[in-house]
């Protein structure tokens, strides 16, 4: 295994930092602060969610909004940009498999274009990617 040349508490610092996006920066900050009246009673986290788990685990599951993906890839280096969509896998490299998934969200969930099985799946494909 790879030594890390930080620890996890420093680059879970270095995540809750970030602002590496002013606009998305700027929109947690802000809906963090003003909540819409649903939510009113809860406390808005307002941050990038640092990582968690094994530092030593073989999958990394990661949420990428739409619009941030192809920078987030650029930030990593990727040059040839992958075609996001559920079920698409792309390889990064000979270490590195992306496997894609819609967004377990209620719109996505309640119109059943992600449903528990088919969500599954996308974990049983990257376990398949482990072997």
């Amino acid at each position: 295994m790879a030594r890390l040349d930080i620890t996890l508490k420093q680059l879970q610092t270095s995540i809750l930092a970030c602002a590496n996006c002013p606009r998305l920066a700027a929109w947690r900050k802000k809906t963090a602060k003003g909540k819409v009246r649903r939510l009113i009673n809860y406390d808005y986290w307002g941050k990038p969610l640092p990582g968690f788990g094994d530092i030593r685990a073989e999958v990394l599951i990661a949420g990428l909004t739409p619009a941030a993906s192809y920078r987030e890839l650029e930030l990593l280096q990727i040059k040839n940009s992958p075609k996001f969509g559920h079920g698409v896998v792309f390889p990064v490299n000979n270490r590195i498999t992306l496997p894609g998934s819609f967004h377990p969200s209620l719109q996505n969930t309640f119109t059943n274009r992600l449903t528990e099985p088919i969500f599954d799946a996308v974990f049983e494909k990257a376990k398949s990617l482990l072997s």
